[in-house]
């Protein structure tokens, strides 16, 4: 794979074979670029992934000790918890300035979106070119991290504007299928920012598909049974439509329709003009219903984990968020959403305006 008039798509360094890091490098290969070594602090899951993309692997004690039996790729990529990666930095800083400068990589990058360049000053300081590789989409693993889920998104790329060479995250992205974003110069409380925004977008969302789904088993509907028989191959049962075996596509069948709509109206119009539902129009009536629901004998977490509120609890962070999003819509809002609010207990900043 080569850049359109460019030079061939570099070769890459892999450190931490994880979720994340599997992610890329399968993404990558496919793709036709490059992945020349993966390594990892254990071993088997080193080797599983270099076997799938072609790569050779050596141990990470051993690279620190030994460095490369050969030369080092133009791009290493430290796929590794966030809490991990400055330790890792400075542990790969400290085999490279062994290596002559000329024989160094070039490029330096990690996959973490909360963090900035400062984790990778050690190899900044040797003359590496550092950078933020985020990619802005789930990277699932398991058998699930071999699809193209980077292609069609869009990948964060934060730099040093004074760095000496241009940056080589737009050519990994575009590679990928991906747009790059760049964002040279970044800051701490930018990236943290960014970070937390991403992730409402993508665990915000999953949480409460989850939270939808518990409601929805509490009220008995018949749906998520029918969905479940049609995942399965099975006739959905008496009382099915003719589409029906094509409207529902998994278990999640009803919620993942509606869910897919939402986000499709979200896309045309903007969140904000895309709201429905009782709370956008300030019915209290039908929030109340729903209380009333849910305080009768669904309002306790089922042994769900110590953090959960249950169903009760639930419902009422996600409409507190709804609320909060009504209230932002452009004009005045509806006259029901101060009786929302009390019924939610909710405050803040602009409550009750």
């Amino acid at each position: 794979m080569e850049e359109p008039g460019g030079p061939p798509a570099p070769a890459i360094l892999l450190a931490g074979p994880g979720r994340a890091g599997s992610s890329l490098a399968l993404a990558w290969h496919r793709a036709g670029g490059p992945v020349a070594w993966v390594t990892g602090r254990r071993d088997e899951p080193a080797r599983r992934l270099a076997a799938q993309v072609g790569a050779r692997t050596i141990g990470w004690q051993r690279l620190l000790a030994e460095g490369l039996p050969g030369p080092w790729p133009p791009v290493v990529v430290l796929a590794v918890a966030d809490r991990a990666v400055a330790e890792a930095a400075a542990r790969l800083a400290g085999r490279l300035e062994a290596v002559p400068e000329a024989c160094r990589p070039r490029y330096a990058l990690h996959l973490s979106g909360a963090l900035g360049l400062e984790p990778l000053a050690p190899l900044a300081r040797l003359g590496l070119a550092t950078e933020v590789f985020h990619p802005l989409l789930p990277l699932p693993g398991g058998p699930a991290a071999g699809r193209d889920h980077l292609a069609g998104g869009y990948a964060t790329v934060v730099y040093d504007p004074g760095q000496n060479r241009a940056p080589v995250g737009p050519v990994l992205a575009r590679g990928l299928g991906a747009t790059p974003v760049l964002w040279p110069g970044a800051t701490a409380r930018q990236l943290a920012l960014y970070h937390a925004a991403a992730t409402l977008a993508a665990n915000g969302v999953t949480a409460l598909l989850w939270a939808a789904r518990e409601l929805l088993r509490l009220s008995g509907y018949p749906g998520m049974a029918m969905a479940a028989r049609v995942a399965a191959g099975r006739d959905p049962g008496p009382g099915a439509g003719p589409g029906s075996t094509t409207a529902a596509g998994s278990s999640w069948g009803p919620l993942e329709a509606l869910a897919r709509a939402a986000l499709e109206a979200a896309a045309e119009r903007g969140p904000l003009a895309a709201l429905t539902g009782p709370i956008v129009r300030g019915d209290a009536a039908t929030v109340q219903r729903h209380l009333e629901a849910l305080a009768g004998g669904a309002g306790t977490g089922g042994g769900l984990g110590a953090f959960d509120p249950g169903p009760a609890g639930r419902y009422r962070l996600a409409a507190t968020l709804v609320l909060a999003a009504a209230s932002a819509r452009p004009g005045d809002p509806p006259a029901g959403l101060e009786d929302i609010a009390r019924l939610l207990g909710a405050g803040g900043e602009g409550a009750g305006r």
